[in-house]
């Protein structure tokens, strides 16, 4: 995909939406990618794909950045030397890779079919799926990352998604102790913290679902790495009634649903975990995760970073009756 050969091919109410929430227009959207792109291609210090297959990839960055040059140079930034924090689960994902498989085929994470009301993506975690004690014992901690991120990004490539945002459910059911006590493993925490700023993408809220009385302890340890912005968002739900007032039931596992629903469902767990295994081994998936992350497209180095640079902020035309 190029810019020139780019459309915004979405249903007209989600071109408002872009436009009122993200200050997308129409207009000026393929001089702002164009004036992204040109500015990294001049940077000496860093190197971020700009061809003609990552147009989508800097409009997504552009729309997370709400359409503002500094904050998306800064997204960018960002991404690289996160990257470069942590190669081992940033670059050179395959979807296909048999520990990624396994781990996907765990059904620990699971992006539910459709959207909910308001365009979103809803992605369901279920720590009962994978405990994190046995994720880092039988996987290690970077494998168990890189299938994370592989499933989360990958659904990015979505121009709803861009535009929506990504709602998560965590099934918290079974959490134990130990497994907490593994989640203050530093490098977990780091990784965690630092991936806030990493993360090119709408984070709409958080429902945690079955916590029990472990609650207080996680949520401590969650605003220890978690944005304050982030943690206002989090939603805790004691039962599934609650938890249908935020997330359709047409859009949850049978397994989420009471036995007297007759309505549509998106089918078992099961069921969508082939459905996730079947996507993330597709072509497309896998293409575009293998491209996205190719080491050789990534370079940064902060000693040649100028020392004052002058940011000039896309200009846009007022529109004035």
């Amino acid at each position: 995909m190029s810019t020139e050969d780019y459309k915004f091919t979405l249903e007209a109410k989600y071109l408002k939406k872009a436009k009122d929430e993200l200050n997308e227009n129409d207009s000026d959207r393929m001089d702002a990618i164009e004036a992204l792109k040109n500015w990294i291609n001049e940077q000496k210090h860093l190197k971020y794909p700009t061809g003609k297959y990552y147009t989508i990839n800097l409009l997504r960055i552009l729309r997370y950045a709400k359409f503002s040059q500094i904050k998306a140079r800064q997204t960018i930034e960002n991404v690289i030397q996160f990257a470069f924090k942590y190669p081992d689960i940033f670059f050179n994902i395959d979807t296909t890779d048999e520990t990624f498989l396994k781990i996907a085929k765990t059904g620990h994470c699971i992006p539910l079919p459709g959207y909910d009301d308001e365009g979103r993506k809803v992605l369901l975690f279920r720590s009962s799926a994978l405990p994190f004690e046995h994720a880092l014992k039988e996987y290690g901690i970077d494998a168990y990352m890189r299938s994370f991120r592989g499933c989360f990004l990958s659904l990015f490539q979505d121009e709803m998604t861009q535009i929506n945002g990504v709602v998560l459910i965590l099934d918290m059911t079974g959490l134990s102790l130990r497994s907490m006590t593994k989640m203050n493993d530093p490098k977990f925490k780091s990784i965690e913290k630092d991936s806030q700023e990493a993360i090119i993408g709408r984070l709409k809220s958080f429902h945690f679902y079955n916590i029990g009385g472990l609650f207080e302890a996680f949520f401590t340890l969650c605003k220890a790495v978690m944005k304050k912005k982030l943690i206002e968002r989090v939603k805790v739900h004691v039962n599934l009634e609650t938890m249908y007032s935020s997330i359709p039931k047409r859009m949850l596992p049978d397994e989420y649903l009471s036995d007297d629903y007759t309505g549509p469902s998106a089918g078992s767990i099961q069921h969508l975990i082939d459905l996730e295994v079947k996507r993330l081994t597709s072509e497309k998936c896998r293409n575009y995760v293998q491209q996205q992350f190719k080491r050789e497209r990534y370079f940064y180095d902060p000693n040649l970073k100028p020392r004052e640079s002058t940011v000039v902020q896309h200009f846009r035309k007022l529109n004035v009756d």
